[in-house]
């Protein structure tokens, strides 16, 4: 059974991010955002956040400096903070729903998505509205493609292409479903592999499996199995060969980008296990429902 090697102790139950030097990281616990010493696990401080929901998604900006974070439900809002005083200095979002951002390769432009998708400037300024669906749901967690072109959202039954450069519509493609209505859910997490040609994800719907879809053709790939519990977070390893899941059932997993295989899994939190990121290609922290932050080493 393997243990962690660091725990990061108390506010770890939403969301972590790692610095890009590896050296702190961020967990949430609703308002509260807690800074750690990633070799100590020692706190180095803590601030208040004007966040009542969930926090469900965080980011350390490129600079090292500035913490974007998004919240779950209900005014759903981007923050952005100085990662060194707390500081808020901006904070934007149309959605009244669920709400991801995606970092885009310029770090200065955020898509935010869910019902709709829009592009902010860091400091909250609206560039562009790219697409808006009235009536029914479906948005999700949008991808970088590898290429550094596209932007990739599942949009209910489409994959919708968007020009990184200028936010324009590139393609659309039909997803192919066994269950088409499960289309019409939101998801909880997406992520694209290396090879550019397969795009998994999450269903916000209790379903345990994730969905894995060719990007070219929309046609439906085996799920991959085996979590027993609806899945809530994906991350890529730096390199690229391997990507991490969390989800209810407490579990993180790591699986081969290649061949999709499972090659590493432990019971990782107590109740669900809600978010994971890597640190380096070797390792992997996550945090849960038990209120702590965990990194657990690979090899």
């Amino acid at each position: 059974m393997s243990s962690p090697r660091v725990t990061f102790e108390g506010h770890g139950r939403q969301a972590v991010a790692v610095s890009p030097d590896l050296r702190t990281v961020v967990t949430t616990d609703y308002s509260l955002f807690a800074v750690y010493d990633v070799a100590t696990g020692e706190l180095l401080r803590s601030f208040e956040t004007e966040y009542t929901e969930d926090c469900n998604q965080l980011l350390i900006h490129p600079d090292g400096r500035r913490l974007l974070s998004g919240n779950g439900s209900f005014g759903a809002v981007v923050r952005v903070h100085d990662l060194e005083s707390g500081v808020e200095e901006a904070a934007f979002g149309i959605s009244d729903d669920t709400l991801y951002f995606l970092l885009l390769p310029d770090n200065r432009r955020i898509l935010t998505a869910y019902l709709q998708l829009d592009l902010w400037d860091l400091d909250g300024e609206l560039t562009e509205p790219l697409w808006t669906q009235d009536k029914e749901p479906g948005g999700s967690p949008s991808v970088l493609h590898p290429n550094g072109e596209w932007i990739i959202s599942r949009c209910g039954e489409r994959l919708m292409y968007f020009s990184v450069a200028d936010g324009s519509l590139v393609r659309e493609i039909k997803l192919a479903h066994d269950d088409p209505e499960m289309l019409a859910e939101a998801d909880s997490a997406g992520l694209i592999l290396p090879d550019g040609r397969r795009v998994i994800f999450a269903i916000d719907n209790g379903i345990t499996a994730m969905d894995v879809f060719d990007t070219e053709t929309g046609e439906r790939l085996p799920p991959l199995q085996g979590h027993t519990g609806q899945v809530l977070g994906l991350a890529l390893s730096p390199s690229g060969d391997r990507f991490a899941s969390v989800a209810a059932d407490g579990f993180v997993r790591v699986w081969d980008s290649t061949s999709l295989e499972c090659i590493w899994t432990v019971k990782a939190h107590e109740g669900k296990a809600a978010d994971v990121t890597f640190c380096g290609d070797n390792a992997v922290i996550t945090v849960g429902a038990d209120g702590d932050g965990r990194l657990w080493d690979l090899d």
